[in-house]
Parts: C-alpha cells; structure tokens; sequence
C-alpha cells in the first residue's frame, strides 16, 4: 500500500510540474511577482500620519505612469510624503522633468498641471466628497525658458 501512494504523490508532483512548465508559473517573472505579492515592504509613519515606503535602491525604477495617476488622482497639489508611499523619489523627479507637477519655491508642495492631467487621463472633475462634479483648477504647464 505504501508503494501505492508514493506513486500517486510522484504523479500528482509530476502533473503540478507539468501545469507549471505550460503555464509560465516556473518561470522568473512569475516568481517575482509571487514574491512582491507575499513580500510586504518595510514602511514607516512620519510626522504628519503619511505612510512612507522605505524604497531600496532596486526598486527606484519599479513605478509606472499608473502608479503616478493613483497618487495624483482627484488631487490640485501634493507633498513628497504623501508621494513616497506609492512612488520612489525618482518618479517625483520623473514628473517634474515631464512638466506634470510644479514645485513651489520650497519643493515641499507640488502643484499638478493641466499637462500631467492629460498626460496621465486624471479626471478633470472632483469625484466624491464636497467639491463632487466642481472642476478640478490644475497649475499652468510651464513655458520653456527662451533664448534672448
């Protein structure tokens, strides 16, 4: 009887293996993202309540323009902070480079522009809350400096 079952375990690991190989769940990109999925990262609560993600140096390319959408959406300025827990700090540069946030002149708050609105398909009305269907007021997109 017990040669039965460590036939069928071989078979049952042998079909589990076999599923695996077809379906692409062996193979590196999968257990990647298996890992980020059961992997929480390490975050910290700074002064004012903003969760802020601790980013490892890996991982400061590892954001899409949905992530900056999620962080910008329903939104006329942000902080840093309230970034940070979404987005590495290389995507708050990204943004600014691209024209789709303005810093104030002590970079601690980040105006959003009718360009990133665009850009990222942010909705350019309030949803929800008391400003609900009021049209959201975005910063002006910055003109290029000229030559004169």
């Amino acid at each position: 009887m017990a040669a039965r079952i460590t036939k069928k375990a071989q078979r049952t690991a042998a079909l589990h293996a076999a599923y695996a190989a077809r379906t692409g769940m062996d193979k590196r990109s999968a257990k990647i993202l298996v890992a980020a999925h059961i992997v929480k990262p390490e975050t910290f609560e700074d002064d004012q309540g903003n969760v802020v993600r601790v980013w490892k140096s890996a991982e400061m390319s590892s954001y899409s323009n949905a992530d900056i959408a999620s962080t910008l959406r329903n939104r006329v300025a942000v902080e840093p902070n309230e970034m940070l827990g979404t987005v590495p700090p290389s995507a708050i540069k990204y943004c600014v480079t691209k024209g789709w946030l303005v810093p104030n002149a002590s970079k601690t708050l980040y105006s959003v522009t009718l360009r990133g609105a665009v850009d990222l398909n942010l909705p350019l009305r309030f949803k929800g809350g008391a400003f609900h269907g009021r049209k959201i007021p975005f910063a002006a997109t910055p003109s290029a400096p000229t030559k004169g």
